[in-house]
């Protein structure tokens, strides 16, 4: 049976779903919970640069009247930088949630924290200069149904002109690589490898290496 669904531009009431799928996904496609307790600061790492600073450019994917994904698009050249000041931000948020004991229940969160201050920072890929940058997430029960290939597509079309006008030249994102998702799996949706960095990220909870990786589309 094929599924009913429509993409449609981002309103500010698609917000909390927003937040739940990126929790809901934050762990290779699982809950974040079992690796850090605070979905409202997890979330706020990803969503807030977007959200803030580019709603303009973000898509929503619905069935039923229920939002079942999004994609996050960013076409500014600077966005990298502020998205990674953002992050900062957020992480001296949760370093005083840590620090007042708010995470007293939730050891995993320990780690978590560590990782972001001492590993993250020098586990950052490099991304190729005048390309868009495309984030998306899919609630598990509405994957492998086309909807990340039709996210992208609308928001090509959508976005064409100010592509040309900005002189895009094409997309990339920022994934995990590992066992279950090979560079293979990428390469054959059609994706470059243009950078990798191996991660200490998920040592605990997967086994073998995982990687983080910059992949990329030519858009002409």
């Amino acid at each position: 049976m094929k599924l009913n669904y429509k993409i449609r531009k981002f309103e500010p009431k698609d917000t909390k779903a927003i937040k739940n799928i990126c929790a809901d996904t934050g762990f290779l496609g699982e809950k974040i919970d079992t690796l850090f307790s605070d979905r409202e600061l997890f979330t706020q790492l990803i969503r807030n640069y977007y959200l803030k600073h580019e709603p303009e450019h973000i898509l929503i994917a619905e069935s039923k009247g229920k939002v079942v994904g999004y994609l996050f698009g960013s076409l500014k050249p600077n966005a990298h930088f502020y998205i990674l000041l953002n992050q900062i931000i957020v992480m001296i948020k949760i370093l005083f949630s840590f620090l007042i004991g708010k995470y007293k229940k939730y050891p995993q969160n320990k780690k978590f924290i560590k990782y972001l201050l001492t590993k993250a920072p020098f586990e950052l890929v490099k991304t190729p200069k005048n390309y868009a940058h495309a984030h998306f997430n899919i609630i598990k029960k509405y994957r492998h149904k086309g909807i990340g290939t039709d996210l992208i597509k609308t928001a090509l079309k959508q976005l064409s002109n100010k592509i040309k006008k900005y002189k895009i030249k094409g997309l990339y994102g920022e994934v995990f690589s590992y066992a279950h998702k090979s560079e293979a799996y990428f390469e054959k949706a059609g994706f470059k490898i243009y950078d990798k960095k191996k991660t200490n990220f998920l040592k605990d909870k997967i086994k073998g290496n995982v990687y983080v990786l910059c992949i990329t589309k030519k858009l002409f």
